[in-house]
């Protein structure tokens, strides 16, 4: 190219010098721009001339278009060119263009399963659950319901407290039959609601692993709950005149207020209590108590549970008979 505005610049140029009456200075800016004409026209002739033979953005001349075949690349060798064959040698795993295959990745991804609201996740810890501190193994608590204590994990955001009346457990580890299951807690204790019968529980806590719907559970330990309440006055049959009439316990570890029930029989249960009250009132935050409305003379048997914060009411303890007079 540069040969040919070479050439055209000196003929040109042999022509201008024959006449000496001629602006040669004029006569050289002319020229110029004749040439750099000629040189704007080739460019562009040169230019259609590519595109005719080339695929790009013209819709009326789009080459192949790539297409997903079973994870691989089609028609990609009718669009390949120099500057495109290490780009794609890369996607597609092509050797050509000098590159290596590069290793195939597999992106595994967690389902979106919704977790059990009573099952936490939490984020993750050691190989090993927390430890139990108290109460210990195989001890016997006084108490509406025992305060339970445990060790503390590295970045554990909250824990899973699991109690049951048996150590039966199903695949993932959580008891097959629980009586209190506390989720989402975040401090290292607590005292569970209030236990509705007296005898032994196995207790466990879990943390959950960032990623997995599961828990990791500690080892399991047994506690022996007496949520009974300690009955002071009146006991064995005593005779009580009306106006003397005053009912006493102990205070029971874990509640707040009690609830106290007369009878003139012995029928009913602990959890539900008398079948036949004649007397009920709940919510005396005391340990002494003298009813407002006293019954009439005649035989009585009480007995008196426990209630917690939540509102959660223990076993009704043992009766105690008495005798009213006026």
């Amino acid at each position: 190219m540069k040969e040919k505005i070479s050439s055209a610049w000196l003929a040109l140029k042999q022509f201008i010098d024959r006449d000496p009456n001629r602006n040669t200075d004029h006569d050289r800016k002319i020229a110029a721009l004749l040439i750099a004409g000629i040189v704007l026209v080739v460019y562009l002739g040169f230019g259609l001339m590519r595109d005719a033979l080339t695929p790009g953005d013209n819709p009326s001349n789009e080459g192949p278009i790539l297409a997903d075949d079973e994870g691989g690349i089609a028609n990609r060798d009718a669009i390949l060119t120099d500057d495109t064959q290490p780009e794609l040698a890369i996607l597609t795993g092509d050797a050509q263009g000098g590159l290596e295959k590069e290793t195939e990745t597999t992106v595994g991804f967690e389902p979106d399963i919704p977790l059990d609201a009573t099952r936490d996740v939490a984020p993750e810890v050691g190989p090993n659950g927390p430890g139990l501190v108290s109460p210990g193994s195989g001890s016997t608590v006084r108490a509406l319901a025992p305060e339970l204590k445990w060790s503390m994990q590295p970045g554990v955001t909250s824990y899973h407290l699991e109690m049951s009346r048996s150590t039966a457990t199903d695949a993932d580890g959580y008891f097959a039959d629980p009586v209190v299951t506390m989720p989402l807690l975040s401090s290292t204790s607590i005292r569970p609601p209030a236990i509705r019968e007296s005898g032994t529980y196995y207790w466990h806590i879990g943390v959950g692993v960032k990623g997995k719907y599961a828990i990791r559970f500690s080892s399991t330990a047994s506690v022996k709950v007496n949520a009974d309440p300690v009955v002071v006055s009146p006991t064995g049959t005593p005779t009580i005149k009306r106006s003397e009439f005053a009912l006493t316990w102990k205070a029971l570890a874990g509640a707040t207020s009690y609830q106290v029930e007369i009878s003139k029989t012995s029928s009913g249960g602990a959890e539900k209590g008398y079948d036949q009250a004649v007397f009920r009132q709940s919510y005396i935050e005391s340990v002494v108590f003298t009813p407002k409305n006293i019954p009439a003379a005649g035989t009585y048997f009480w007995h008196v549970r426990g209630i917690d914060s939540t509102n959660s009411r223990g076993p009704f303890g043992q009766s105690h008979k008495f005798i009213l007079v006026d």
